[in-house]
C-alpha cells in the first residue's frame, strides 16, 4: 500500500491533456483492473505506480484510443475552486525548485484545506513535452492553510505540465499549470 493504494494509475494524452490519477482494484493475485472512459480519442501514456516487496515500481507504456475525431473539453476539476501558482521566476535544469500552490474560493477567499488526499495534505504530478520526465511528489503537511509547497529539481529542459491535487469538501481537486524548464 502506498498512499492509501495498493497501485496509482497516471494517465494523459499526449498533448499533456486529459489528465486522470486512478486506482485499479485487485481482481485476482496479480491481476489489477478499472473501468474507465476516456473522454477524447488520441495517444496516451500511462504510468502505473505500485510497491512490491517494499520497493516502488513504476511501470510506463502508451496506449492508442479511437474514436469518432470528437474531442470533448478537458472538465474542470476545481469545481469552483480557484488555484494559483507561484515558483521561481526562471525554473532551471537541475537546480531544486519550490513549486508553491495556494487555493482559494470563487471570491479569491483561502481555502482552508483540512483533509488528506491520498494519505497526503496533496500530490503533484509533473510531465514534460516528451514524456520522458514523470514525477509524482506528495506535499505531506496538514497545516491547515491554504498553500501546497512542493521541492522539485527538473532533468529536462522545455514546456512541463504539472496537476496539483487535493481534497477540499470530500471531493478531489485537481488543477493543472504549465511551466518551461531552461539550461
Amino acid at each position: 500500500i502506498m498512499h492509501d493504494k495498493p497501485m496509482h494509475l497516471i494517465l494523459v494524452r499526449r498533448d499533456l491533456r486529459y489528465f486522470d490519477h486512478i486506482h485499479p482494484e485487485q481482481r485476482e493475485p496479480g491481476v489489477y483492473s478499472a473501468p474507465y472512459t476516456f473522454l477524447s480519442a488520441g495517444e496516451y501514456r500511462v504510468w502505473i505506480d505500485f510497491m512490491s516487496k517494499d520497493m516502488q515500481h513504476l511501470i510506463d507504456f502508451d496506449l492508442k484510443v479511437t474514436g469518432n475525431g470528437v474531442h470533448t473539453p478537458e472538465p474542470d476539476m476545481l469545481d469552483g475552486l480557484q488555484a494559483s501558482f507561484k515558483g521561481p521566476e526562471r525554473i532551471l535544469q537541475g537546480k531544486p525548485a519550490e513549486l508553491s500552490f495556494t487555493v482559494s474560493d470563487e471570491q479569491d477567499k483561502p481555502v482552508s484545506l483540512t483533509e488528506k488526499f491520498l494519505a497526503a495534505a496533496g500530490h503533484l504530478v509533473i510531465i514534460d513535452a516528451t514524456q520522458k520526465e514523470f514525477v509524482h511528489a506528495h506535499y505531506e503537511v496538514m497545516n491547515r492553510d491554504n498553500v501546497l509547497t512542493f521541492e522539485y529539481t527538473p532533468q529536462t529542459v522545455g514546456k512541463h505540465r504539472m496537476w496539483v491535487q487535493f481534497n477540499y469538501r470530500g471531493k478531489a481537486r485537481t488543477a493543472p499549470f504549465d511551466f518551461l524548464a531552461h539550461k
